[in-house]
């Protein structure tokens, strides 16, 4: 939460002003790490940057008891350039994190599963599913569950950007079991989520509505879920005809991802948009200018593989779009994405 940056930012100030050359580099360098964490989390990059690059110029000389803040701190790094479209840098951050671990750990299990989301956002799918596979078996060996839940939702999307929407099924089903246990609400909802999803693709929008459901005593999670739930909803209420609702809930997915600066998620929310209102024919002539946004933003370099799918599938559905040139507006909104939810609204 922005609370928890301010506490963390505060217990910095208040150690830097008692710290000397020879107290607590360890303590203070561990909070920076933590900070960058929480920073990247909080969509906050060039912040997250500057501090994960602080801890780790703090931690560098440490040693062995330093190594876990400093896989914090590349890990932090790595998911910001991850965010920036820097998958490259954010694959050498995520390596260099594997390569200070043991490689029989949860911590090597955690940069694996960084390394396949990043080689998935290249569009990388057998690298990714390699990478998900050798962090799950980790996981599994050392009775990680949390772990287990999260790499197999990780790796049910890599799967659906391969088009192997029945292999994603598969791997969820062959973890329903760990999902059933007592444990932390997050994971268990990601999975869920994922597996709202994968029934969805397999063309069953009453199963994934029936998933989605037993979402609901698990909170509402973190920006990127409840984007992915109103995303999901939307395109559901799409297929049962209740177009209104669906227009409702993609509008509410565009609006989160704007409060929180996504612009991956921004540009997968207005896809959602134009395909309900093409399926509604509730078509607007000023729907072009989201168009021509979706089509520039495309060129952006954090653009995921799978977005850039959906935008084809999208654009062949409404060929009324095609053509549709970068609004003046543009450069505006995506240093104010709020108004790219204010353009949504007024062109309906």
């Amino acid at each position: 939460t922005g609370w928890g940056s301010q506490l963390l930012a505060r217990a910095l100030d208040a150690m830097d002003a008692r710290l000397t050359e020879d107290e607590l580099p360890l303590e203070l360098g561990t909070l920076e790490a933590n900070h960058a964490w929480l920073l990247m989390r909080l969509g906050a990059d060039d912040d997250g940057l500057r501090m994960s690059r602080r801890a780790l110029g703090r931690l560098g000389a440490l040693g062995p008891a330093a190594l876990p803040a400093v896989r914090t701190a590349l890990h932090a790094r790595g998911a910001i350039f991850d965010v920036l479209g820097r998958f490259e840098d954010a694959s050498e951050h995520f390596r260099r994190a594997l390569e200070l671990a043991d490689h029989d750990s949860p911590d090597a299990a955690a940069s694996l599963v960084n390394l396949g989301i990043t080689a998935d956002l290249r569009g990388d799918h057998a690298s990714a599913e390699g990478c998900l596979r050798q962090a799950l078996a980790l996981y599994a060996r050392h009775h990680r569950i949390e772990g287990q839940i999260e790499t197999s939702g990780a790796l049910a999307w890599v799967l659906l950007h391969d088009d192997r929407a029945m292999d994603a099924k598969f791997e969820l089903e062959a973890r329903s079991s760990l999902v059933a246990n007592d444990g932390p609400d997050l994971p268990r909802l990601r999975w869920l989520l994922t597996l709202a999803e994968v029934e969805y693709r397999l063309s069953r929008p009453d199963q994934a509505a029936n998933v989605l459901h037993r979402t609901d005593a698990l909170g509402v999670g973190t920006d990127v879920e409840r984007v992915a739930r109103a995303d999901l909803e939307a395109r559901l209420a799409a297929t049962r005809g209740a177009l209104d609702a669906a227009e409702a809930h993609a509008i509410d997915a565009l609006t989160v991802a704007c409060e929180h600066h996504n612009l991956r998620n921004v540009v997968n929310s207005l896809i959602t948009l134009l395909e309900v209102r093409g399926l509604g024919g509730h078509a607007d002539p000023r729907d072009r200018s989201l168009a021509g946004a979706v089509a520039a933003l495309l060129e952006e370099p954090n653009i995921s593989a799978d977005v850039r799918w959906r935008a084809r599938e999208m654009f062949a559905l409404r060929s009324d779009l095609k053509g549709a040139t970068e609004p003046p507006w543009l450069s505006t909104a995506i240093e104010e994405p709020r108004m790219f939810v204010q353009r949504a609204q007024l062109a309906h």
